[in-house]
This record gives C-alpha cells, sequence and structure tokens, in this order.
C-alpha cells in the first residue's frame, strides 16, 4: 500500500473559545496525498493519550506543517511570550518528543515554515522571537492585503546541498509568513537554504 506520513494538527479554539478543534489546512494534505503519493494521517494534540515511539514505529514518514501558533519560549531557554501571544502547548507537547523518537526510528521528516522551526527546536536549537526585531534582518511576516502565499524572497541554497542537487539550481524565490525564525542551529543539523538577510530558510 501507500507509505503513511503523520500530519501533526494546530489546535484552535471556535465558538467564543469553547471548542476546541484539531486541524490541518487541506493544502498541506493534498501535498502528502499528490506531491507524495502518501497517506496522510493526522495525529491530534492530545498529549495525554500519546505515545511518540510507539506512533513512530507506525510511521513511513512526518510531515510537520506551519500554523499561527508559535513555540513556546520554555523549550529553548527564549524569554517569555507576552499575554497576548498565540500558544499551541498541546501541538509542542506532541511534535517535540515525535521528532526525536522519528530521527532515532529511522522516519523521514520534512518540515515547513513552524515546521523547520520544530526541528530546530527539539534538537537543542533555538528561535529567534520576532525576526523583523532582529538588526539587519527582514520582515518575514506575512504583508497585508497582499496574497498570502505570493513570492517574496530568493533563497540562496548551499553549493552542493540537498536541496541545489534537487532543484537544479543555486537560488529560487519562496514566499514568507513567519515571525520567528532560527537562531542558533542545533548539532546535528546542516544549512540548505538562507534568505538574503542571512537567515535559515532551510
Amino acid at each position: 500500500g501507500k507509505p503513511l506520513v503523520g500530519v501533526p494538527v494546530s489546535v484552535t479554539l471556535a465558538m467564543r473559545r469553547k471548542v476546541r478543534n484539531h486541524g490541518s489546512s487541506e493544502r498541506y494534505l493534498r501535498a502528502v496525498a499528490g506531491g507524495a503519493g502518501a497517506v496522510p494521517l493526522l495525529i491530534p494534540a492530545i498529549p495525554d493519550h500519546f505515545d511518540a515511539r510507539d506512533m513512530a514505529r507506525r510511521l513511513d514518514g512526518l510531515f510537520l506543517t506551519g500554523g499561527r501558533a508559535n513555540i513556546e519560549p520554555h523549550h529553548y531557554d527564549g524569554p517569555p511570550f507576552p499575554a497576548d501571544e498565540i500558544r499551541d502547548p498541546d501541538r509542542d507537547a506532541i511534535v517535540l518528543p515525535l521528532i526525536r523518537a522519528c530521527l532515532d526510528e529511522g522516519v523521514p521528516i520534512m518540515g515547513v515554515c513552524r515546521g523547520i522551526q520544530e526541528i530546530n527546536v527539539a534538537l537543542g536549537g533555538s528561535l529567534h522571537y520576532r525576526v523583523h526585531l532582529v538588526e539587519g534582518m527582514l520582515d518575514h511576516r506575512r504583508q497585508r492585503r497582499k496574497q498570502v502565499y505570493a513570492n517574496r524572497h530568493a533563497i540562496s541554497l548551499t553549493p552542493g546541498g540537498l536541496f541545489e542537487k534537487l532543484c537544479g539550481c543555486s537560488e529560487i524565490v519562496v514566499n514568507s509568513l513567519h515571525g520567528q525564525g532560527i537562531d542558533r542551529l542545533a548539532d546535528g543539523l546542516a544549512v540548505e537554504a538562507r534568505a538574503p538577510d542571512g537567515l535559515i530558510e532551510g
């Protein structure tokens, strides 16, 4: 049968914040189904009923999506969030150990947007809380009143790296929708792509 790829979900609050919804954008699910020819399996963010090692052993791959909430800073010894920051602690609690379990079990992982930040944090790296507030950095956040997934800036691919080999080029243009970004790269990770301001994008 087709490979089974786990897609951890984000938790959102609806109906005046009384109903918790677990979900993922169809865009991501179609990327797994159509782009990778795999079956996407939504993994709910219910930490009390979850064993990362058991789940990793059932999966053929793990796809980490973007999401509105940022990874809580206590996971990488960052300064506390302001009170109005959007959080998703249950996704944090599911995804970070699942990344480590998948690596231990040899399960391939792909992360986009929040997903690459999750990989970095799970392995001991840190994040910039607000990239646009770091001197010399671009504003990587979504631009209001503009098309959400429009191309925003180029990224340079590392010579001889995997992305360069896959794309057959040294530079591609991407959208940009993130407020956080990689600060200290976790040990064992290699840089595949950088934005013009030097921010790691792959």
